[in-house]
């Protein structure tokens, strides 16, 4: 072997002892100690239980207040890692006792905290689903890797000889405790998408939680409590595994939904970019909003007047963004940007809101108008007398048995006037569909009207 080899192989064996030593979790560790502090801090009942709860109404309080100080306050006052800790110690370790009290502590906790945040929602004044809240419904893939190195921290801290002072930053990152508490919002409001949607994100941090102790737990060569043979380790790795896939699904499916969310912003902001002069045009505002499976693209535009062929343009151009699905809709406002811009932003604020709720006005407005043309459509035709009608269409067509009709309101809010023939056992069908085609003129030339549709009784 060359120096030069030698001078290589010692260089390598030093840095992998180097970074043997850096990342050594060996060093002050303290197994029998981690265990025993764990086990002793699983049971919810004493001060814990003072402590969670006056956790649970802070918590409440920061998120009906919209105060992220106050939460953060919650958060290091709550015992809730504590069961989850030693449930992914019991796995670990192999100790079902563990396991059992470390689940039915835990349970208890869950069900206290859902009741005191439940009760807290029904009696405060306020109640408002403040951004605090609506950001604790949809967690994604991200939340789980903030629970699991909060986990992977909260287990490392605390298996050291010397307890490390990163558990309050834990409680802090893992974020147990408000989730909890918006599920009880929703429980109170009988809300039960945000109940469902914070209680998933509370279950992931506790999953993650509880498996990063694990791997720690194994890593480190923890104590078995019960010896357990190569096929069962491996038989409970793979059901550990298939667990945390399972969990993981839904938050993996809610951020594609928002990755997908934002590439559909990025788009449109590149369509606005390059179909909008800023000389000409300045965009205030823009929105979507969703009706079943079509979406609205809503444009408050401000500048020069665009007539119908520039929006016609418009609207076509939004293929070339890959915004073909989409509907536009421009609100334009005939002034000058530059004038514009020296306006305020609460006055720029105001008239957008005036427009949003005079359109809302507006459609509300057409709806009424809809209506009240079918109610007076409906009292016109009820002014000739059906039953007079009846009589000489049975005298003109023997073949009838009896006729009846009504209004009929269809998809679109409007209504059809349906005759209900009922034709005597001898009629063909063939005569039938000749004789309908007669009563259907005779009744539009007698009721004015352009449309009549035949039904079946």
């Amino acid at each position: 072997m060359s120096n030069q080899q030698k001078d290589d192989k010692s260089l390598w064996e030093e840095i992998k002892y180097s970074l043997s030593h850096i990342l050594d979790l060996k060093e002050g560790l303290d197994r029998w100690g981690t265990i025993e502090s764990i086990q002793n801090n699983i049971y919810l009942k004493g001060a814990n239980v003072w402590l969670l709860i006056s956790g649970l109404f802070i918590a409440s309080i920061g998120l009906d207040t919209n105060s992220a100080a106050v939460i953060i306050g919650a958060m290091l006052i709550s015992p809730l890692m504590s069961p989850i800790l030693g449930i992914g110690l019991g796995i670990g370790i192999n100790d079902r006792k563990m396991i059992i009290r470390s689940t039915y502590n835990f349970a208890i906790a869950v069900f206290i905290s859902l009741l005191v945040s439940t009760i807290y929602f029904l009696i405060t004044p306020l109640g408002a689903a403040t951004s605090e809240i609506i950001s604790r419904t949809k967690p994604t893939i991200l939340d789980v890797l903030v629970a699991f190195f909060g986990g992977l921290a909260g287990i490392v801290a605390s298996s050291r000889k010397e307890r490390l002072n990163a558990v309050p930053g834990v409680a802090i990152a893992t974020a147990l405790l408000p989730p909890l508490c918006v599920s009880g919002f929703g429980i109170a409001n009988g809300n039960f998408s945000i109940f469902w949607g914070s209680f998933y994100l509370f279950f992931l941090n506790s999953v993650f939680v509880a498996l990063a102790t694990l791997l720690i737990v194994r890593i480190l060569r923890f104590p078995m409590r019960q010896f357990m043979d190569d096929r069962k380790k491996m038989r409970n790795n793979v059901l550990v595994a298939a667990a945390v896939i399972i969990v993981c699904i839904p938050s993996g499916r809610m951020l594609f939904n928002i990755l997908s969310e934002l590439s559909e912003k990025n788009r449109i902001e590149q369509y606005i970019g390059k179909n909008f002069d800023e000389n000409n045009h300045q965009i205030l505002k823009w929105s979507i909003n969703e009706n079943d499976s079509i979406k609205d693209l809503r444009l408050y535009v401000v500048g020069q007047y665009m007539d119908s062929l520039q929006i016609q343009n418009l609207k076509s151009n939004l293929k070339n963004e890959g915004l073909e699905n989409i509907n536009l809709e421009i609100t334009q406002f005939e002034r000058e940007p530059e004038d514009f811009n020296k306006l305020s932003e609460e006055i720029k604020l105001n008239v957008l809101e005036t427009v949003e709720a005079n359109n809302f006005l507006l459609k509300e407005k057409e709806a009424q108008l809809v209506q009240l043309k079918n109610q007076v459509d409906s009292l016109s035709r009820d002014s000739i007398s059906f039953k007079i009608l009846r009589n000489e269409v049975l005298q003109l067509y023997p073949e009838l048995s009896s006729l009846n009709c009504a209004n009929v309101e269809t998809n679109d809010s409007s209504s059809v006037f349906v005759l209900f023939p009922l034709w005597k056992k001898d009629v063909k069908e063939k005569t039938q569909k000749e004789k309908v085609i007669l009563l259907e003129e005779y009744f539009k030339t007698k009721l004015n009207i352009d449309s009549i549709r035949t039904g079946s009784l």
